[in-house]
């Protein structure tokens, strides 16, 4: 495989969209349109690059990065719950590492990587995350009915409800009553939230912008009040449920288990194959009785006792501690 740096980000995006278009592994986290927002609100902090790899004229694999001070992430870290590579070929770390070391990195800090990614020479590997994933059947009511009898149940009881009422709403629109209604839900537990930081905010308003061809937003309504938004992704083969936000006042009426099964059902019509619940081993995903786990880890290289490396690990640490309370 040879590597190139893209000189032109905006040229290479329609040859970078096939490769993610086509790709039934690919997630939405290495779309251009996520990668793209992702640097246009990051871009005061990190100098954008893009390693592109090709056999032939073919392109076979994407990587973004973002670089600052000589520290090398990988673009969309923070808001991303997969970052390896968007790749057809087998990925040969140690050139990928001698590629990049000629631009004299201090730090390279790469987040959210499964298990089957190959470990930079030398660097340390820590547990990140926990990403649960359900196999679609081929019809809704199949679904259903392999569901266990309590959540078959709250999904009834809630259907049978004349008034409660969902619509899709896959542009930017749903966001202000999303950010409200997250809010909410985690004011009731007496903390921030995901999206308390404007910055947040703003990468996420400039994706939707950009990313009607893979996302997928609703609105859950009460007597015709919202009260219940979800945030979900698709790319390749999968369904992604990125977020939710529900008022707590209305918990009674399983505001996330309806739109969980309104995804669900969405994405088996889409024909995709499976619904990934994305990091988190939360008690109402549990539910759902998932097929597979993938375990993500975090690399750190240098793995000696340099500051640098002493800096990133307690950031692991701290980042794992407020993970653990946002994600509960």
């Amino acid at each position: 495989m040879r590597l190139e740096w893209v000189p032109n980000i905006d040229r290479f995006v329609p040859e970078w969209r096939a490769l993610h278009r086509d790709y039934p592994s690919a997630h939405p986290f290495h779309s251009p349109e996520w990668v793209t927002a992702w640097y246009e609100t990051s871009g005061r902090l990190f100098w954008p690059r893009i390693l592109a790899g090709y056999e032939g004229q073919d392109l076979v694999m994407v990587w973004p990065f973002a670089s600052t001070l000589r520290t090398w992430y990988i673009a969309g870290s923070g808001v991303s719950d997969y970052l390896e590579p968007l790749s057809r070929a087998k990925i040969e770390i140690e050139a990928i590492a001698d590629f990049i070391g000629e631009l004299r990195p201090t730090l390279v800090d790469w987040h959210q990587l499964n298990g089957e990614m190959p470990v930079w020479p030398g660097a340390q590997r820590f547990n990140q995350a926990t990403c649960l994933q359900k196999h679609l059947p081929g019809s809704y009511e199949e679904l259903l009915s392999g569901l266990r009898p309590s959540l078959f149940k709250d999904i009834q009881r809630a259907e049978r409800r004349a008034e409660l009422t969902f619509e899709w709403i896959d542009d930017e629109t749903f966001l202000p009553i999303f950010f409200e209604l997250h809010r909410q839900r985690w004011m009731s537990k007496r903390l921030p939230g995901a999206f308390a930081f404007a910055g947040r905010r703003r990468f996420h308003e400039a994706f939707a912008r950009r990313g009607g061809r893979i996302l997928r937003a609703g609105v859950l309504q009460h007597q015709g009040q919202p009260i219940g938004a979800i945030y979900g992704l698709i790319s390749g083969n999968r369904a992604f449920f990125y977020q939710t936000g529900f008022s707590p006042s209305r918990s009674s009426l399983s505001p996330g288990t309806v739109m969980i099964a309104e995804f669900m059902k969405r994405s088996i019509d889409e024909g995709l194959e499976w619904f990934d619940f994305l990091r988190g081993e939360e008690a109402y995903k549990l539910r759902w009785q998932p097929d597979r786990r993938v375990l993500n880890y975090r690399q750190i290289w240098p793995a000696d006792a340099s500051p640098v490396a002493k800096a990133a690990i307690m950031h692991h640490r701290i980042d794992q501690w407020f993970r653990d309370k946002l994600e509960t």
